[in-house]
């Protein structure tokens, strides 16, 4: 609101105050039926004269007022209330004023009553112009102010007003007349009536009735009466009279051609009741009476001029069945003042006026407007408003729905691949906005069938760079699945599945993997190409590194090549595809056997261990884990040192090396022949160092066995001295403690080193499987090596287990000691 129009309300309340502390000296000076009688006549008389007086002055200066204001005498006498409003207040200050010096009142009063009053008023005003959250404290202060000024106001002529404030009727009578001209100054006020200015009319009411002396039946309406009629104010007519008054306004200001200040009064109207049909016909009668050529002359009626509202007559206007030539005209011109007024709407506009010119049956311009709509970039469609975007789409389904339109060129802007993609966005930018619009849907179903290999690359080499993020590419999946489900488009079919796997390409297998059945149905060589593309993006990206979906589409590609080749006798081709295909889930048993067979077919028995390695990790029966195993044995037997050696790095990630320590070891015990154990040995010898300790441990024992014992002991001497600071199995555990007795018993027995057989032996007895015959050996390595204390000490030990064999040897040797 202007900072004068506040200033004027501001003054207005301060006013409305005055004449608040004015009446109180009234109400209290009458005191007789013929003193109120006669205020009652002359406010009557002066209000009258006034109003009339501004009724003949409003039409002497302003000639243009309507002459059905000018002939109705009522609506004339309101509009000069509600037009001169200062004069109003003027005009009851006057009557109050002269109604106190007329009672005998002393000068000072009335000046001390409209300071008071001013103040009150002020102070009012400031309060209803306050947040509503700040109003409490607000309002305890104002309060305590207007107490104040009541205090000094009683201390100044309290006597007085006492002895004049007494219960009559002609106060009663008094106090209706105050409540009358408190009524006019709010209803000439330039603001809104506010729910204290109508609970200080009930209140006057209320002491009117009670000073009126009514009946006893009838005095219960003294409250009854004041709080019904303020709350039904209130509640119910508040609103619709503020309407009234700023419609009343509008009315005198659009039919006197003040348009502007017209419009300004019905949005105010508006802006209190949006659903007041008053003031909205109101609206639309003066927009619709604008003169566009004055519009775009007159910058500040311009500025006045509600596009929305213009916009919203011109679509109610289209929107009927059969709208008239007259409708049409003005939907034009409204549509006119709004593009005049926004330039943020041309599409919205452009819609609309196509509307128009649909309606006029001008359907060559129609087509041209519509073309010009559409032009532009697909991914454009993304960049403008929602409501720019739909009005992009209602032109579109013109183009292609319209009769007028459709015809003559619409549908044929579809052949062009920028003009369907553009389309495709708009329909995509619909179904964004209301996923549930079935007409967007069914272009959906419609367009994307249109969509050809041939006019997406045009698009995509016209335009480089242009963004497809908003494409469907999975509809276009799905488009090429149905066409292969139906067989009778598989060009088609190839199509729509190239166009998206340019954009899938999380999906791009799966659908290479479709083409190629296309291609197989179509009886082209193509789909080996599509199956060899298959391979290759699947070594280079990684298998692991695909879905699950995907992995499918690379294996099942990789087993039709392995078997392609295989037929064809390509064996080297068979045995890269089957290698591939063997890490499959669902390669199963005979793919292995199968690559087993071609790896041995060419003499390569180290590639052929792969496969069976790779079955006996499978769940498998007991006849066939027994049938693989004996493979296993098979070629771990045949197969060379020097085969592994040359290709260590190769095999290493699936040649069993810890096989072939257990299988030495296996044999040794049996005594089997020494050289298959020493060559299971070299084999995993192989293994690296993770395997040395063990290696070691069997080749002292064969040296053992093949009495070469310096050789034994030096490879036993390696495991004893590489102990670990923990053992990473209980079979590490149990080498490691047994290559310490096994070198005790060769330096005891073998060498003649009974110290270093003690420090074996010392090794070993913290072992949980040692026992009296590790103690025993101790006591002979102690006596040999000439220290016969520590040797009955261990001797004695020995004696703890009575029942052991080594117990009667340990007494004998006690008994030798102490000879």
């Amino acid at each position: 609101m202007p900072l004068s129009t506040r200033a004027l309300i501001n003054l207005e309340y301060q006013q409305k105050g005055a004449f608040l502390g004015l009446a109180v000296l009234v109400v209290a000076g009458v005191q007789t039926i013929s003193e109120s009688a006669m205020l009652l006549v002359a406010s009557v008389v002066l209000m009258l004269a006034t109003m009339v007086g501004l009724s003949w002055w409003s039409r002497r200066k302003a000639p243009d007022v309507p002459k059905s204001m000018q002939q109705n005498m009522l609506a004339s006498l309101v509009l000069a209330i509600l037009e001169h409003p200062g004069s109003i207040y003027v005009a009851v200050l006057a009557v109050m004023l002269v109604a106190v010096l007329f009672l005998g009142w002393p000068l000072w009063a009335p000046l001390v009553a409209v300071v008071v009053g001013g103040l009150f008023g002020w102070g009012l005003h400031l309060f209803l112009r306050l947040d509503p959250k700040t109003r409490r404290w607000t309002a305890i202060g104002f309060v305590v102010v207007v107490a104040a000024a009541a205090g000094f106001l009683a201390y100044l002529g309290g006597e007085m007003l006492a002895e004049r404030f007494e219960t009559s009727i002609a106060g009663g009578v008094a106090t209706l007349v105050v409540v009358l001209l408190f009524s006019l100054m709010v209803l000439a006020g330039r603001g809104e009536e506010s729910e204290l200015e109508i609970g200080i009319l009930a209140l006057g009411l209320a002491l009117a009735l009670a000073n009126l002396q009514l009946p006893i039946a009838a005095q219960r309406l003294v409250l009854l009466v004041p709080l019904a009629l303020f709350v039904i104010y209130c509640e119910r007519a508040r609103k619709s009279f503020i309407v009234l008054k700023q419609v009343i306004r509008g009315l005198h200001d659009e039919q006197s051609g003040q348009l502007g200040q017209a419009l300004i009064w019905y949005r105010r109207a508006l802006a209190i009741d949006p659903k007041s049909e008053m003031a909205r016909n109101g609206s639309w009668r003066v927009h619709r009476g604008i003169d566009l050529r004055n519009v775009t002359e007159n910058q500040e009626l311009l500025e006045m001029v509600d596009p929305v509202e213009c916009l919203d007559r011109a679509r109610s206007l289209l929107d009927r069945r059969d709208p008239s030539g007259e409708e049409l005209e003005e939907a034009g011109q409204l549509l006119d003042i709004v593009a005049h007024r926004r330039d943020d709407v041309p599409l919205t506009i452009g819609y609309e006026r196509l509307r128009v010119l649909l309606a006029q049956r001008r359907g060559d311009e129609a087509l041209r407007v519509a073309t010009q709509l559409v032009v532009r970039r697909p991914s454009a469609t993304f960049e403008i408003p929602n409501h720019e975007a739909e009005a992009l789409f209602l032109v579109w389904a013109e183009l292609t729905k319209h009769p007028l339109l459709a015809g003559p060129g619409g549908l044929a802007l579809l052949d062009s691949g920028q003009h369907l993609l553009a389309f495709l966005a708009s329909v995509e930018r619909r179904l964004e906005q209301r996923p549930d619009d079935a007409d967007a849907a069914s272009f959906k179903a419609f367009l994307y069938p249109k969509v050809t290999l041939e006019l997406y690359e045009k698009f995509l080499h016209a335009s480089p760079g242009e963004s497809l993020d908003w494409f469907d590419f999975r509809a276009m999946r799905d488009l090429g699945r149905r066409r292969l489900e139906e067989e009778n488009d598989l060009a088609g079919a190839a199509d729509a599945t190239r166009v998206a796997e340019t954009g899938l390409t999380q999906e791009r297998l799966s659908l290479w993997k479709r083409l190629a059945e296309i291609e197989e149905r179509r009886g082209s060589d193509e789909a080996w190409r599509w199956r060899e593309r298959i391979r290759d993006f699947g070594r280079e990206v990684g298998v692991s590194r695909l879905s699950t979906v995907e992995q499918s589409a690379f294996y099942d590609a990789v087993r039709q090549l392995a078997e392609r080749a295989h037929a064809a006798g390509e064996i080297e081709a068979a045995i890269e595809h089957y290698e591939l295909y063997a890490d499959a889930p669902t390669s199963g048993q005979r793919t292995l056997r199968l690559l087993k067979s071609l790896h041995e077919e060419r003499g390569d028995r180290l590639a052929a261990i792969r496969p069976v390695e790779l079955a006996l990790a499978y769940q498998l029966s007991d006849a066939e884990k027994k049938e693989w195993l004996a493979e296993k044995h098979r070629l771990y037997r045949d197969i060379t040192p020097p085969e592994v050696q040359s290709r260590l790095v190769a095999v290493e990630r699936f040649f069993d090396f810890w096989y072939c320590f257990r299988e030495a070891k296996r044999l040794l015990e049996q005594d089997a022949d020494l050289e298959l154990v020493k060559h299971y040995l070299e084999l995993a010898a192989l293994g690296g160092s993770r395997l040395v300790p063990q290696v070691n441990y069997l080749l002292g024992r064969i040296n053992y066995r093949q009495e070469a014992y310096t050789d034994a002991a030096a490879c036993l001497e390696q495991v004893v001295q590489a102990r670990p600071e923990r053992f990473a199995s209980s079979e590490d555990e149990e080498i490691y403690f047994s290559s310490c007795r096994l070198l005790g018993d060769l330096y005891l027995d073998r060498l003649d080193d009974p110290d270093r057989a003690v420090e074996c032996y010392l090794i070993y007895k913290d072992y949980l499987k040692s026992g009296a015959e590790t103690l025993f050996r101790l006591g002979c390595a102690y006596e040999r090596s000439g220290r016969p204390k520590n040797a009955r000490k261990w001797y004695d030990m020995v004696l703890v287990y009575p029942g052991h064999p080594r117990a009667s040897d340990a007494k004998e040797a006690l008994a030798r000691l102490s000879t």
